[in-house]
């Protein structure tokens, strides 16, 4: 509330921070940028005579003798110069609005020293993976040092049920990085990445998981936090082919979640290029999980964040933290989060979430001494990262499978419907062909998320606890309220795996008959079809027999054409 004012337009007492921007903006921003910037038409820029002349038009009688497409072209003229008003109307725009920009403590940094990218195998797949493999030669060096076992080989042991739960596939280090792996290849990558490990994972004989865990350089790693504290002015975008603008608080946003979404396509590309499997062959984005560390705030403390320190992680895409905390105790000080998509358009459509936490807390509360990795602070945490979390990474991958999934089989129905009464036999081989490989990967998948979810992998088994923020909790238990609000995230996504594979389990057995329908139909209209035509081959064929025939040796033709003589000489006579 702004309290009361008093005559000489100041509030009595101490005024919250929210409050004084609140009222700041009320008072002054607003009609400071408008007095700098005045409405359209109102002056003489070089958008304002011909805003007047549309506005006049749009405004006369004359209007309604504009054909509809021509009235459209008209409007959208108007609003692109309104936009371009509004434009500089942000440009001059105070920067100490905080309702309209984006203020970063300076104090305040991110780093991303590495992230994740997931990519399956069902069995569809599996021959991908196998080239894969042959063409990267990952486990060259490996198999020549005698380090280990090749990778096809310990792939076929996998996929016959009695092989390792992992293994490494290989590691490939920047041509340019001054690190050394023993066994490691050195290619030329992106500048963002140092190195990027491979590891193979057993889901079960039928499915497969590629888990990359990419090492950021410190270009890449600093790439966020360099688009966090620049200076981000308005924007003009075009917007599936719509002029729009942004104030200097969005077009900050999406700056600076498009940094962090240009590490994510990285990886990503890299992987679909190097090793695709199910999310790349169905042309969708692989999962990845990123780690941001924070210099100064610290999130698992769950104090009520205020709106400006609010608005600069949202800049990031971290938006839940201030009510909701996914939280495990195998890796202190850290929080998980997905990325919501309302908030955060950049990175919309594509499966991303961020362990995120303050550096120092992270390092000094680790179970493990990271000390023990030799390695700078941040990369230390990578490490610990990667060693803890590499099943719960596959399992967030796992239940974006199954969603995909989903995705195909509703297509899969909807062109079975839309192509009904027009198929050919194209359509049919490719939508037999779809139904086969999906309800081959569904059958092996099913039975390998079961034995996955159940089966313990020992250290590699962390739990996340999903809780609201401990300043609600503590605000509600002093209303009296002291019931523990908690939900064992894993827990609930393997329970929600289960369900999921269990109705498309359902579905594909309906599938099955919608598919044999179609194909009756199909085969009913292809034999009438077939009919039709041999009922006209045969109209044909008499009738060329007839053209063609002997009879009383002239052809049939001869015979008509003396009659038609005979018919026209006879009418002339008379």
């Amino acid at each position: 509330m702004l309290g009361d004012i008093d005559e000489s337009g100041q509030t009595p007492g101490k005024k919250s921070k929210e409050t004084e921007s609140l009222y700041a903006y009320t008072s002054n921003y607003f009609s400071d940028a408008y007095a700098l910037v005045p409405e359209i038409g109102e002056g003489q820029r070089w958008y304002d005579s011909p805003y007047r002349i549309l506005d006049k038009v749009a405004r006369s009688r004359a209007r309604s003798l504009i054909p509809g497409p021509g009235r459209r072209v008209l409007s959208r003229a108007i609003n692109r110069l309104e936009c371009y008003n509004e434009f500089d109307r942000y440009l001059a725009w105070s920067r100490d609005d905080t309702f309209h920009n984006v203020k970063v403590p300076n104090s305040e940094h991110v780093k991303i020293p590495a992230l994740w990218a997931v990519e399956l195998f069902p069995p569809s797949q599996f021959d991908r993976l196998l080239k894969a493999i042959n063409e990267n030669s990952w486990d060259h060096k490996r198999a020549l040092y005698g380090l280990g076992d090749e990778s096809r080989e310990m792939l076929e042991r996998s996929r016959a049920g009695n092989g390792w739960a992992w293994w490494r596939l290989g590691d490939v280090v920047n041509r340019d990085s001054k690190r050394h792996l023993p066994d490691s290849q050195r290619q030329k990558l992106s500048y963002f990445f140092e190195s990027i490990e491979l590891i193979a994972m057993r889901i079960g004989p039928g499915l497969t998981a590629v888990l990359a865990y990419f090492q950021l350089t410190k270009i890449a790693s600093d790439l966020l936090d360099d688009s966090w504290h620049a200076d981000h002015g308005p924007s003009l975008i075009h917007q599936h082919g719509v002029l729009r603008v942004e104030d200097r608080m969005w077009s900050k946003c999406r700056k600076t979640q498009e940094a962090r979404l240009s590490l994510h396509m990285a990886a990503r590309e890299w992987l679909s290029n190097t090793c695709p499997g199910a999310f790349s062959e169905a042309g969708k984005q692989q999962p990845v999980i990123d780690l941001l560390l924070l210099e100064e705030h610290d999130p698992t403390l769950g104090e009520r964040t205020d709106r400006e320190l609010g608005d600069a992680l949202r800049a990031i895409g971290l938006t839940e933290s201030a009510t909701v905390h996914r939280s495990s105790e195998y890796l202190p000080g850290l929080l998980l989060e997905p990325v919501d998509e309302r908030m955060c358009p950049a990175l919309a459509g594509r499966p991303t979430w961020a362990l995120w936490g303050q550096r120092t807390k992270v390092a000094v509360s680790a179970i493990r001494d990271i000390s023990v990795y030799g390695l700078e602070q941040v990369n230390a945490i990578s490490y610990m990262v990667n060693q803890i979390a590499r099943n719960f990474f596959v399992s967030l991958a796992i239940s974006e499978l199954l969603r995909l999934s989903e995705e195909r089989y509703a297509a899969l129905r909807d062109s079975a419907k839309t192509q009904h009464g027009h198929f050919k036999g194209r359509h049919l081989a490719r939508l037999r062909e779809t139904f086969l490989t999906l309800s081959l990967d569904l059958t092996s998948t099913y039975r390998d998320i079961q034995h996955f979810n159940t089966s313990s992998n020992g250290e590699y088994d962390i739990t996340f606890t999903m809780t609201e923020a401990p300043w609600i909790t503590k605000e509600r238990e002093a209303a009296g309220d002291t019931d523990r609000r908690e939900i064992d995230l894993v827990k609930n996504m393997k329970e929600k795996q289960i369900e999921s594979a269990e109705k498309l389990v359902s579905s594909d057995n309906d599938y099955r008959d919608i598919m044999s329908t179609v194909a009756s139909l199909w085969a009913s209209s292809d034999t009438f079809k077939i009919g039709r035509l041999a009922l006209w081959v045969s109209l044909t064929s008499l009738l060329v027999a007839l053209l063609v025939a002997d009879y009383s040796g002239d052809l049939i033709v001869v015979h008509i054409w003396k009659w038609l003589v005979h018919i026209s000489s006879h009418h002339h006579v008379k």
